[in-house]
Formats: C-alpha cells, structure tokens, sequence
C-alpha cells in the first residue's frame, strides 16, 4: 500500500479567504491526480497536502512519487507556486562581508593558494597562536559565504575528542564566538586539501601519535591521487566548494528550510543537501559561482545517496551501494566525491586539533584504499554484497577473521566501528560479545549480517561508531596523549554491544511489518553524544523512536 495512493480518501479542508469560507471536497484522492483538470488539481492536493497532512509521511511520499513520475510535464506546477509558510533562510553572507569584487572560480582558488598554510612544528615550541592559519580562513569565509551557516545552529558530529587548542576557529570568527564543530571541521578539512596539493607532510601530519602517523609513502601516494583526479584549478575549486557544502545539511534552518521546500523529512544529512541544491541553488553561492559541468558533478556525488565514511566504519550496509554504480560510468564525479569524502575525514576531529589532520593517519588512510579498491568492483560487475564481501575480507585479514562466516563478518563490522585493526583487539571484541547472554549476541550479530537485499530490510544506525567509541572513550580522555590509545575496556565492549542490541531491536520492532529489500536508517546521535558522560546507564535509559519520513531517530528520556 505504500507504492500507492488509498483509492477512496474523503477529506475535507476549508481555506479562509477574506473570512469567505470555500469549502474543497476530494471524494476520489487518485482522480486528482489524473491530470483531467492539472493545473487546480494538482494544486488543490498540494495545498491540503502542505496545510493538512504535512505529518502525514505516507501521503507525502506517495505525492513526491506522483510528482516526480514521467507524466509530470516538466512545464506543470512547480513547488515554489505552493502558497506555504517558509521559514527565515537569508541568502548567506561572508561573516566578514562579501567580496567587493566579483572574481572566477580559479581566481579564487589561486587566491587561497597564494596564502601561508604553515605553521611552526617544532615540538619544543607548541604554537597556541592560531595565525597563520586563522589568515587563511579568514580568506575562506570571505569567498565562501555559505560559511555563516556553519556557525548557526547545527546538528554536531557527536563522536568526543579532547579538547587540546584553547581557541577554536569559530570562536576566533564566528559573531557569537561560541565553539561551532561543524565550522572548524569544514575549514580544517580545506586546510588539507591545500597541505596535501603543496606537499606539506610536516603540517598534515603535526598532531598524529608516533604509532600510527601517516607514512610519507602514503602521504605522496594520497597526493599524487588527488593531483591525478584534479589536474587543473576548475577540479581543484570543485573540490573546496564541495567540502564547503558538506555539513550544511546539518544546518537546522536549511534543514527546516528543505522541509517546508519539499514537504520530506530525512535524518540523512546528505540527502537534505541534495534536496537544497536541487530546489534553489542560487542560495548556496559558491555552488552557483563554479562551472555548471562542476555543479552536475557535486550533485552526481550527492545523488548517489552512498557514505563513503560509514562503509570505512562498517556502519552502512551492502543495500547502501545500490546507486553507486550509476556513479562508476562517471570518473570525473567518482572522484570528485572520493575526494571530497577523504578531506572531510581529515578535517573531522579539527576540534580537538586544528595543527594537521587528527584522523586521516596511516591505518585510516589504508582502509580508505582497501574501500576504494572493493568499491571498483562495481564497474566490473561485482554485486553490492560482493564489494562489501571483498572489503570486510580485506580488513579481516589483519585481524585473522573471515567475511564468510556469519560470526566472524559481524566481528569484522563492530571492529571496523571501533577502529580496530589488530588481532588482540579484535579478541577483545569478540571475549567482550561471546560473555553476553546468548539471546543478545544472536541477535546482535543477525542484525550485523543483514544486507538488505535479500527481502529483509538493514538497519543503519547512524552514528553507531561515535557510540561505541564514545563509551571507549569515556574513561579514557584525560589527556591529548590518549586520544589515539587504544585501550579497549571489557565492560565498556559489553556496554557498547548490549547497547547496540538495544537500539536495533527497538528499530526492528518499528518495521515489523515492512517486507521486501530495503534500509532503515535509524539516527542515534543524541544517544552517541550520551555515551561519553553516563555510558553504564544508557541501558537503564528509555529510547524514545520517532519516526522521520521512512526513517527515524532515536533520543533518550531524560527523566527515565
């Protein structure tokens, strides 16, 4: 029933017009939308849609559907002749006041390229200063002006990090000079971007522990990847605008602003970008100011509704890479997405660090390659369950498991979340998962092995690393030195995977009667962002489902 429209839906709306009362009556929902009458018609249902039955997830998904099919004549009503009720979403703005004085794409990319992304590595003599570096983003804010909405409210990776610069760059530039994660992510993430292209190893790799620093042959190899994919300043400014729009998918009044656009409610970040770009790019001005054939290939990245990072983390599922392979017959957005992708990585953790890139070290650069390599298989015919097969067999190598064995593929996921790549630790793991009660595990290591293509709907829970390694991480982070420990605590593991068990079960129970292929994303942000303050009492806690479109999101009760 969810594919169609309820054949006989009686509803009756009434629109105040001047205090005249004008009553609509839709005896017969489908033969609205026979087009006999299109232009009230297919307006007379928008209007109720909007006005009425706005929470209404099926009717909207079912109007989005008829919206979209190829009956719709490209010249019929468009969404923005909806009389609806916007929020406030001002054009941008620079923080520091636009550019007086138009300039290209490649003007400005030379422009950045031209400024000093140095700073003094000399471990005796630890830079607090943030300049130069915080020259440079002022120069990013001033010519990327969606950057204001990155210091707005925004939805905050939850993953935890020790706090090791006093100043942040946000709150050195943003107006409120309050701490915006999502801002410091961004223009740390174009900081290595420019690291990498200038071949600035010392610079990347300054706030990496010993142990797992990037190698300089994995740093040359990274920048002869990224020189190959943009061999000219059009690709290499494609690529700082897209790291530019990346989060802005998390910016609250964007994302009230796509909900009232478009009627969909997502928890995925990307989407609703993709959503915004789609139905008024003149907003996002950097997007506007780039060649269009660079616009088409930030939005065949975006369309392709994949998360390069979560399948690293094994937090995606195979059923994720289904419009993937759309994007191989692409090389240029294959690799502008790629790209995109690893630099905002890098830039993740620039809250704790803003002297390099935190996260993009030597094992987490290799994963990267191991996924890149499995991902190729797509255009070579590979199924979505092969490439996933292929990845997890590669990173079970190191840990002495196989994707082959139902056990041992849901061991590889929970250490790919975990960030574990040696044998001890994947032991640990695997002590920590066969102590729990045996229903648990069963349960636990069914729904790990779940692709999603075999008539069964996954469930993706979003941000299910940041939890478990949050739990980890709440006895742990003490001191910058810890953040790259791993020391892995036996009752924190059990807390984590009990905990995991407990959410997806809760998300089951949601779908239970959902049939045939598909994935469930489940946002578990507010309990990940839980985990690092009172981690022994997530499983005391009532977990509150709300649904969100065909997905949901899970937050806790405090008073539970």
């Amino acid at each position: 029933q969810k594919d169609s429209i309820i054949s006989f839906v009686k509803i009756q709306c009434s629109k105040d017009d001047e205090h005249k009362k004008t009553t609509f009556l839709i005896s017969d929902l489908p033969s609205a939308f026979s087009f006999k009458s299109k232009r009230f018609n297919y307006q007379l249902c928008f209007i109720f849609c909007f006005s009425l039955f706005r929470c209404k997830s099926e009717i909207l998904r079912s109007l989005e559907r008829f919206r979209s099919s190829k009956a719709m004549e490209r010249d019929e009503l468009e969404l923005s002749d909806v009389p609806r009720s916007d929020p406030t979403l001002k054009e941008p703005g620079s923080i520091l006041g636009s550019d007086p004085v138009g300039k290209t794409p490649e003007e400005i990319f030379n422009i950045l390229w031209a400024l000093d992304t140095k700073f003094d590595t000399d471990p005796s003599k630890p830079s607090r200063d943030p300049e130069p570096l915080a020259t440079f983003v002022r120069e990013i804010c001033k010519h990327y002006e969606e950057t204001k909405w990155l210091t707005e409210e925004a939805l905050e990776t939850p993953e935890a990090f020790v706090l090791t610069n006093k100043v942040k760059f946000s709150q050195l530039i943003a107006k409120d000079k309050q701490l915006h994660v999502e801002f410091d992510k961004t223009v740390v993430g174009i900081m290595c971007i420019f690291w990498v292209l200038k071949g600035e190893y010392d610079q990347f790799t300054h706030c990496q522990a010993a142990d797992i620093k990037l190698t300089h042959k994995s740093f040359d190899e990274l920048r002869a990847y990224t020189e190959n994919c943009l061999p000219n300043t059009t690709m290499r400014e494609a690529l700082v605008v897209a790291t530019v729009l990346n989060d802005l998918g998390k910016v609250e009044s964007i994302v009230e602003y796509v909900r009232s656009r478009t009627a969909v409610e997502e928890v995925d970040h990307d989407k609703i970008l993709h959503m915004g770009l789609t139905h008024r790019s003149s907003l996002f001005t950097s997007f506007v100011r780039i060649h269009k054939d660079m616009q088409a290939l930030i939005l065949a990245g975006l369309n392709a509704k994949f998360n390069f990072a979560q399948f690293i983390q094994g937090e995606n599922v195979p059923y994720s890479l289904l419009e993937m392979k759309a994007l191989h017959g692409n090389e240029p957005a294959l690799n502008l997405y790629v790209l995109h992708a690893l630099y905002d990585m890098a830039g993740a953790a620039a809250v704790a660090n803003y002297h390099g890139s935190l996260v993009m070290n030597n094992p987490l650069y290799l994963d990267c390659r191991l996924a890149m390599d499995a991902l190729s298989q797509l255009a070579q015919r590979a199924t979505e369950q092969e490439v996933c097969d292929l990845y997890y067999d590669k990173r079970g190598q190191a840990l002495e498991l196989s994707a082959h064995f139902q056990t041992q593929r849901a061991l590889i996921r929970l250490c790919c979340m975990l960030r574990l790549h040696e044998v001890a630790e994947a032991e640990l793991v695997q002590k920590a998962a066969e102590s729990l009660d045996h229903d648990v595990w069963v349960s636990l290591r069914r729904e790990l092995c779940i692709s999603g293509l075999d008539g069964e709907h996954a469930i993706l829970l979003y941000y299910a690393p940041a939890t478990l390694l949050n739990i980890q991480k709440a006895a742990q982070l003490k001191t910058a030195e810890e953040i790259g420990a791993k020391r892995l605590g036996h009752e924190n593991l059990r807390v984590g995977l009990m905990t995991l068990d407990k959410l997806f079960r809760q998300s089951r129970e949601a779908i239970s009667e959902r049939t045939g292929n598909g994935v469930y994303t489940v946002d578990i942000g507010d309990v990940a962002a839980k985990a690092t303050e009172i981690p022994h009492r997530l499983l005391e806690l009532n977990f509150v489902l709300t649904p969100v479109g065909d997905d949901a999101k899970i937050s806790i009760r405090l008073d539970s």
